[in-house]
This record gives C-alpha cells, sequence and structure tokens, in this order.
C-alpha cells in the first residue's frame, strides 16, 4: 500500500504550486530557529513574498533583521532546486495574531429571588422549635415580598 505522501507527489510533482510549497519548506528550515518556531506559512503574490507570524514583536523582528533574511532568500534561490524558478522582487512580513478565548468566570456566589410565599402550618408541640420555624416563616415571607415574578 502507498503512503499518502508518495500519492501526492505522483499526483502534484509537476504542478507549480507543490514546488512553491517545498521551496517555502525549505526557506523555513534556513531561518533561525525562532522565526521557524513563529512562522504560520509563506506565501506568494504578485511577485512579493509574504512571511505570516503568529506574533506582531516576531514580524517586527524579521523586518529589522533584513540582511539575515536576504542572504536566506539568496542562498535558497542559488543552491534549492525547488527555489530556482522563483521570482520575487521584495518581502514583507505581517502577524496574523490570533487570541486565546479567555472562558468567562462565574461570579463567586449566584443570588437567586425567592420563589416561595411563606405559607405554611407548624405543627409542633416543641416550643423552642417553633420559634424557631416561625421565624423562619417570616424571613421567606420578607424575601418573597422583594422578589420580582
Amino acid at each position: 500500500m502507498k503512503s499518502p505522501e508518495t500519492i501526492l507527489q505522483h499526483l502534484y510533482s509537476n504542478h507549480p504550486k507543490f514546488w512553491q510549497s517545498r521551496c517555502f519548506r525549505k526557506i523555513v528550515s534556513l531561518l533561525p530557529p525562532r522565526f521557524q518556531q513563529q512562522i504560520l506559512y509563506i506565501y506568494l503574490k504578485n511577485k512579493t513574498l509574504y512571511f505570516v507570524f503568529n506574533h506582531p514583536a516576531f514580524a517586527m523582528e524579521f523586518n529589522y533583521n533584513k540582511k539575515v533574511i536576504n542572504d536566506v532568500l539568496k542562498l535558497a534561490k542559488q543552491k534549492i532546486d525547488e527555489c530556482q524558478g522563483l521570482e520575487f522582487t521584495h518581502y514583507k512580513a505581517y502577524n496574523k495574531f490570533i487570541s486565546t478565548k479567555k472562558e468567562e468566570s462565574l461570579p463567586l456566589y449566584q443570588r437567586y429571588s425567592e420563589k416561595a410565599k411563606g405559607s405554611f402550618t407548624i405543627f409542633t408541640n416543641n416550643e423552642k422549635l417553633a420559634n424557631i420555624l416561625i421565624k423562619i416563616k417570616e424571613q421567606i415571607q420578607k424575601n418573597g415580598t422583594t422578589a420580582n415574578d
């Protein structure tokens, strides 16, 4: 059974986009490690080579290191077979910052309105227990009147 890589190579081996993507992967492998880990993708549009990073700081640092980047791109055009047909006049770097979604935290306590009306009868002979139940009943009636229905 053939591997997916072998099948794709047979299908797209002469397609220019296939050679371009292989060239871009090799260019990324020639970049310094700090850029290799932060680069999302590379594409070519209107003879401009775009490097897309996942954070604005790396895009700025990439633009500051023009000498290193120019050396890497010249080396790639001269030495790598897939990149010899790559034509671009200049390159740009920008970021595509994807922020992580923050989970909404629930409040520390939740407050519910009282739904009970406090209309119950107390069936007990114990006087202490009856007083406690009367206080509970009054509190429920008090809280139930301020609740929004």
